[in-house]
């Protein structure tokens, strides 16, 4: 994220990036993965995909609450 965000916000830029690591990390692995566990990594991922949808919302939220 290229913008300056406001303090009250940061902790959920930092949320966001953690999940987006994670599921970037598992996105290799499923690359490479064994076809049994490639399953289990999918689940994971898509998991990961509504958690990073949820804390984007609130992202945008708090940022719109917080504009300068």
């Amino acid at each position: 994220m290229s913008t300056l965000v406001p303090k009250p916000c940061k902790d959920l830029q930092n949320t966001l990036i953690g999940l987006e690591s994670e599921r970037d990390g598992l996105q290799e692995m499923l690359q490479g993965a064994a076809t049994t566990s490639k399953g289990g990594l999918v689940a994971q991922i898509r998991k990961l995909n509504k958690q990073i949808e949820k804390t984007q919302k609130a992202l945008n939220a708090c940022l719109e609450k917080h504009r300068p």
